[in-house]
């Protein structure tokens, strides 16, 4: 039969070993939060990037083509 301290060494272990695995838990669940966060922020700026390339280019390549007042108001103002 062990010792009182060894039981107590024991049980102190594993607690231990259960913190760490909660804290490692938690801190990647962090991490891919913060990893869905900035991808959704560059998938946002990538099509906002590509509209306003589209508009200027029907706008000022495209002058044959009747551009929609929205996008040629949008364009104007990006270039003024």
């Amino acid at each position: 039969m062990k010792p009182m301290n060894a039981h107590k060494q024991d049980k102190n272990q594993r607690m231990r070993m259960a913190q760490s695995l909660y804290r490692k838990k938690k801190h990647n669940e962090r991490k891919f939060k913060d990893s869905k966060v900035w991808t959704v922020f560059i998938v946002i700026a990538i099509v906002f990037s590509l509209f306003f390339l589209i508009v200027s280019e029907l706008y000022f390549m495209d002058s044959g083509v009747p551009v929609p007042g929205f996008f040629r108001k949008i364009a104007e103002d990006l270039n003024n």
